[in-house]
């Protein structure tokens, strides 16, 4: 019984000592370079171990008919640090609302 106890204890602390599986990062918290709100993210790895990571942007707002943007960054090191963010495509012009409301409210056709 002691000898179960004694290997118990060292599996419990090689356990405890090791590297933890996951880490949480933030990788587009709202706010972050005047943009209101991140949305939609995804994340690839390429063959050579690169991680990106990308966003729908919302400007301004959280809104579904704001202004969006798309968004990558990129980490070489396994998504331990991040580049900045970068702007890498835009739905259309750009505006507020929603352009397939008519003007008196009704939906179009």
């Amino acid at each position: 019984m002691k000898r179960l106890f004694l290997l118990l204890a060292f599996c419990l602390g090689e356990l405890h000592a090791a590297e933890p599986l996951l880490e949480k990062s933030a990788v587009f918290p709202p706010g972050m370079n005047g943009i209101a709100r991140y949305r939609i993210p995804g994340i690839v790895v390429t063959t050579k171990g690169t991680v990106l990571a990308y966003s729908e942007a919302r400007r301004n707002s959280s809104a579904d008919w704001g202004e969006i943007e798309v968004h990558l960054r990129r980490s070489t090191d396994g998504g331990k640090t991040w580049q900045e963010p970068k702007q890498i495509a835009h739905s259309g012009t750009r505006i507020e609302g929603n352009p397939h409301k008519k003007k008196d409210g009704g939906a179009r056709e």
